[in-house]
C-alpha cells in the first residue's frame, strides 16, 4: 500500500500534536533528513536511492544537502596531507600550491 504525501503529512501532524512537537515536519523534510543521514554514514548511492525511492540524479540534486562540515574536514585533511608531504620532501615544497597560498 502506498500513501500520498498529503495523507502522510496529515498523520505526521496528528502524531506531532499528540507528542507535543511544535516544529513543522513533513514527509518531504523526512526524506531530506534520511538522505543526509545516509550520506553522512557513507551509505552507497544506489542503496540510498532504493531507500529514498528516487534516481541518483534526483537524490543528489534535491535530497542530499552539501554538508559544510564534511567539506571543511576534507579540506583540512587535504591541507594536512600536503604539509606532511612538505616535511618529508622540503625540496618539493616550493612547487606546492598550499605553500604558495600560505606565503601570500
Amino acid at each position: 500500500m502506498v500513501f500520498a504525501n498529503q495523507y502522510t503529512n496529515k498523520v505526521l501532524k496528528k502524531i506531532m500534536s499528540e507528542v507535543k512537537i511544535s516544529k513543522r515536519i513533513t514527509f518531504h523534510s523526512a526524506r531530506h533528513t534520511c538522505s543526509n543521514a545516509l550520506f553522512e554514514l557513507g551509505i552507497d548511492s544506489e542503496v540510498r536511492c532504493q531507500i529514498i525511492g528516487d534516481t541518483p540524479e534526483v537524490i543528489s540534486k534535491h535530497y542530499t544537502s552539501e554538508n559544510l562540515n564534511m567539506k571543511l574536514a576534507a579540506l583540512t585533511k587535504y591541507s594536512q596531507a600536503m604539509k606532511d608531504t612538505e616535511l618529508q620532501n622540503p625540496e618539493k615544497a616550493e612547487n606546492n600550491t598550499i605553500t604558495k597560498i600560505e606565503a601570500s
